[in-house]
């Protein structure tokens, strides 16, 4: 790879996998339906076949270059060949927006998405759910659904499950309210492909505690304040598909999420009621419906605190009172 880096050997047919190759599957990509399982399939294939290093420094970069990163690393790559690998750039908003429809989906799932590259998947998915959205220059609410939806990609693949929630929990305590929007929109955007995928009846068990994490989420996403938009868009239709599967419940936590859906869908009517006039006195001034929101509000943290003196209490089942002398 280093000789035909630098020059000194010709390999037709290294050179056509990076340099016609992966060009012409990156257009195939944009014009099949997104997310197309094949090329996933055809991408693993190659890292598995010329393995580890060609993945690092040749199939990557290039991936890498077509979602429009500048930094891309193409030092292994012919330097004859830089300018057509760089022009692979989208450089329209157009092309920007193709490329993170149909080709980052790919590059998480196809390429990042080997085994031996999980670390890297988890850094890189990291920076686009976490950290863009925590610097100034955030990325728009355009670009955050585009995103989304090659995670979604993602979780139809179980390997990477743990490694989505994991980045999803990061969000959830998260102080930054973008961030907290866009960990309901992944919450909603996982539970809805989970429970469209089918499971058999012996892995009840890793459905059950993946449910109850999912409505740990939920509950604590529960106790913040989220815009009326975000419950009603996210937040309610991420709890009723988890009501899809009861059985996976646990009892206090279904009865949890069924709070929060009586009292979060209360709060969304109330605020599409016309406000009442200035004069008005009694249940419905507007003294008593702001009361009532922050009652409800201080509610709900109460029960994202109580869960947690409940899962406390559970790990010190043989505490007992102090004795009175």
């Amino acid at each position: 790879m280093q000789l035909d880096r630098r020059g000194r050997s010709e390999w037709p047919m290294f050179e056509w996998m990076h340099v016609d190759c992966f060009a012409n599957l990156l257009q195939l990509a944009c014009m099949l339906p997104p997310k197309e399982d094949h090329l996933r399939k055809f991408l693993l294939a190659v890292s598995e076949r010329f393995g580890s290093s060609y993945l690092t420094h040749i199939e990557l970069p290039v991936f890498l270059v077509a979602v429009g990163d500048d930094e891309a690393d193409l030092r292994f790559l012919p330097s004859a060949v830089h300018p057509r690998i760089k022009g692979l750039k989208p450089r329209t908003a157009v092309a920007s927006r193709l490329a993170a429809l149909c080709i980052l989906p790919l590059l998480l799932a196809g390429v990042l998405g080997a085994p031996s590259k999980h670390e890297e998947l988890t850094n890189f998915l990291r920076q686009l759910l976490v950290e863009s959205n925590t610097k100034e220059n955030q990325s728009s609410e355009h670009n955050n659904n585009e995103v989304l939806d090659a995670v979604r990609f993602l979780c139809i693949f179980e390997e990477h499950h743990n490694m989505i929630f994991g980045i999803l929990w990061e969000m959830v305590v998260d102080s930054t309210g973008e961030l907290k929007i866009n960990a309901v929109k992944l919450l909603k955007t996982i539970i809805f492909q989970l429970s469209a995928s089918p499971s058999s009846s012996t892995d009840v068990i890793r459905r059950r505690d993946r449910d109850n994490a999912f409505c740990e989420a939920i509950r604590a996403l529960d106790a913040t304040d989220l815009s009326q938009t975000s419950v009603r868009e996210y937040l309610l239709p991420a709890i009723q598909n988890l009501f899809k599967d009861p059985d996976t419940l646990d009892p206090a936590h279904k009865e949890a999420l069924e709070i929060i859906v009586k009292e979060r869908s209360e709060a969304t009517e109330t605020t599409t009621v016309a406000p009442p006039s200035p004069t008005l006195q009694g249940a419905d001034s507007p003294k008593a419906v702001a009361a009532a929101a922050e009652d409800n509000r201080f509610r709900r943290i109460m029960r994202g605190n109580f869960s947690e003196m409940l899962r406390s209490k559970a790990k010190n089942p043989d505490e007992t009172p102090p004795q009175n002398h």
